[in-house]
């Protein structure tokens, strides 16, 4: 929007021009609601203009043929997470636009070309000037408007992802720009929480004349029916529902492309906004429809070309160790498709493969099943590609292959779960950690425990970033059989901003669980500010490294989450240029068995940390058995003693490894769990 009143302030025509072209989208869509034209898929050939300073910004070949695939999976609703992310509410509404873009094959003077150049600088960054789009000031001139979508790629000012003009604007500069650092993550160019390559259907979606879907103004228009009434922007990933404006019960369209949300919370365009694209594509951007320059222009394509646009297996975490891969193929291509090759890997291993054969008419899909897979415990990338369409060469290898990242979290573990850090194996067997930026992540230090001599930590002080989010997750757990649950964990966190200032800051800390293998997670707890910090002062600008009295013990309680089978437990941290976070002693604990009654404030455990012999005595127990059991990290009981007499237990754990353990104390009147340190 600050590109359009610089525009049109430079220029006040194009105002009066952009009002003319939206009384032509509206006169196409009233005509086309009673007697509808029929609608071939649209092919849009499109050409790169890579604008580059250092190497990084020099995004290589596949990033940008994983930008193309993800256009054409968000533009056909042919991407992954639309059913999962959609609300029911919404999913009518949702629309294949029914255009696909392929990479210019021919240059301006007729040339083969790949659909990429590529432009070395000393300028830049780039900003809202134009400056990218004259070679005459170190960027790249634009191919003719009316034949391409141009498409520069290069290193943005500080604040932008992208921009893009609505059409009517001159014809110099009449393309999307995007930063090199917001395509697509499976190209190797991402950066989270904007790697999806949905900076860029946002511009398009600009540049085909859509407007953001909150009108521009509070409780503003966008011209479209079907997307409702919103206050402003979204930001993150918003929950179902979120009014706003008056827009209950199912509330702002937070999904949609045109809002403001993370790349993996915006997932559709809709019908309205379907129509509107169209009416621009039979208007004031019709000639892109008749274009030479591509050998898909027009809707038409070479005879063999098949791809393959959507991995639905696996992905997210699998509660096991083996998996049945589940890929769908598309038909680029102009003849039906009879037969193809699947490839198909786990990280580098030698591609296996499936032979497929059918009948797949032109710009169709279908889910393909292929045979059950095994791997180890961990997180993995699985490849897909296609090869060999109707026994021939594919003609363009840019659309063929797809690649996503799983985690095999094994099978369930019993409780309780207990890490202390003080192994050096982290993160801890079974745990996995994303780390979607490969950047700054959760890692081992000894420069701080609670107890022993390590803890886990988030290295924010030196993590100059906003927004990014790191996560570990614990093995699947088996609470079947469990009455109550709770997770403990030691926390020391400090602040360096003063939580009064204004405007303040903080990193945050969440504890979400899921019971049905990650395809949905609830937020169990979360913290951040004043009421994260452990420290008095809250905030400090030097370093945080907690001493002793800087830890404080969190309790999450899981019982209202139980019975479950698996259940994963997972700690997230997103960064907002604050201070490190640290976690230690982290406890999953459960007890079995009905009514049963948590006694924890009766039971005593001494000296604690102990250098060997430890004391177990309840107080309050009149009748009946009590039985004691010290477990180790592993769960295996270590040292057992029961009595339905004596009150006081004494163990020798002197010949025991250092670390953290469990007392469990079971009597007829209740249970408990505490913990217990041995540092010889």
């Amino acid at each position: 929007m600050e590109y359009q009143a610089m525009e049109e302030q430079a220029d006040p025509s194009i105002k009066i021009v952009r009002a003319q072209i939206q009384e032509q989208v509206n006169n196409y869509i009233a005509s086309q609601k009673n007697n509808p034209t029929p609608q071939a898929v649209i092919s849009i050939p499109v050409v790169f203009h890579v604008v580059y300073k250092t190497a990084a910004q020099n995004v290589s070949d596949a990033c940008i043929a994983q930008t193309l695939i993800a256009l054409n999976n968000d533009f056909r609703k042919l991407n992954a997470d639309f059913a999962s992310k959609t609300p029911a509410a919404f999913q009518s509404a949702a629309a294949d636009v029914e255009i696909q873009f392929c990479m210019a094959s021919k240059d301006p003077s007729g040339a083969a070309t790949t659909g990429i150049t590529r432009t070395p600088t000393t300028a830049g960054p780039f900003a809202l000037n134009n400056q990218v789009k004259y070679t005459s000031q170190g960027g790249k001139d634009i191919w003719d408007r009316n034949k391409y979508l141009n498409l520069w790629v290069c290193d943005m000012t500080a604040g932008y992802a992208g921009f893009a003009p609505l059409p009517g604007g001159p014809a110099a500069t009449d393309g999307v720009m995007c930063s090199y650092k917001y395509l697509v993550a499976a190209g190797g160019c991402g950066t989270a929480p904007f790697d999806k390559g949905r900076t860029t259907v946002h511009e398009i979606g600009h540049w085909f004349g859509l407007l953001h879907i909150w009108g521009n103004g509070g409780c503003g228009s966008d011209n479209i029916a079907d997307t409702p009434t919103q206050q402003t922007a979204s930001s993150g990933c918003p929950t179902f529902p979120k009014v706003s404006c008056g827009n209950g019960p199912n509330g702002d369209m937070f999904m949609n492309y045109m809002d403001y949300t993370n790349d993996a919370c915006m997932v559709m365009f809709t019908n309205g906004q379907k129509a509107a694209i169209q009416a621009c594509l039979n208007g004031t951007r019709a000639s892109l429809k008749t274009s030479a320059a591509s050998n898909c222009a027009g809707g038409t394509s070479a005879a063999a070309d098949a791809g393959i646009v959507t991995i639905f297996n696996p992905t997210g975490i699998t509660c096991n160790t083996s998996f049945t891969p589940s890929v769908k193929l598309h038909n680029y291509g102009s003849v039906a498709l009879t037969s193809c090759t699947i490839n198909y890997r786990v990280d580098a291993n030698s591609n296996q493969t499936y032979n497929w054969t059918g009948s797949l008419s032109p710009s169709v899909a279908t889910t393909i099943t292929l045979p059950p897979m095994t791997a180890t415990v961990g997180t993995h990338t699985f490849t897909s590609f296609s090869s060999n369409p109707n026994s021939s060469t594919d003609s363009d290898a840019s659309n063929d292959q797809n690649s996503v990242s799983f985690t095999l979290a094994g099978s369930a573990q019993n409780t309780p779960i207990v890490e202390s850090m003080e192994s050096a194996i982290f993160p801890p067997t079974g745990w996995t950690i994303t780390n979607p930026d490969n950047l700054i992540t959760w890692s081992r230090t000894t420069a701080a425990a609670s107890s022993g001599t390590a803890s886990m930590y988030m290295n924010n002080f030196t993590y100059n970033v906003n927004g990014r989010v790191d996560e570990i997750t614990s093995p699947p757990l088996n609470l079947a059989s469990a009455t109550s649950a709770q997770l403990t964990f030691d926390l020391a966190y400090q602040l360096v901003t003063n939580p009064n200032s204004s405007p303040s800051y903080s990193d945050t800390l969440k504890v979400l669980i899921s019971t049905n293998c990650g395809t949905t997670w609830v937020n169990a707890y979360e913290r951040s500010g004043a009421a994260l910090t452990t420290t008095n002062p809250t905030f400090s600008s030097a370093e945080f490294v907690p001493n002793s009295s800087q830890w404080r013990m969190e309790t999450v309680n899981f019982t209202p989450y139980l019975p479950v089978s698996s259940m994963l437990v997972k700690f997230r941290h997103t960064c907002n240029y604050e201070n490190n976070m640290y976690l230690d002693n982290i406890n999953i604990s459960s007890v079995v068995g009905l009514n049963e009654i948590d006694i924890s404030n009766n039971v005593s455990v001494y000296p604690n940390p102990s250098s060997g012999q430890i004391n177990v005595f309840v107080n309050g127990q009149t009748s009946g058995n009590i039985d004691v059991k010290i477990i180790n990290m592993l769960g295996e009981v270590v040292a057992e003693n029961s009595d339905n007499a004596q009150r006081k237990f004494s163990f020798d754990l002197s010949g025991q490894s250092n670390g953290m353990y469990f007392v469990k104390v079971e009597t007829v009147n209740g249970s408990a769990i505490k913990k217990a340190l041995l540092n010889k």
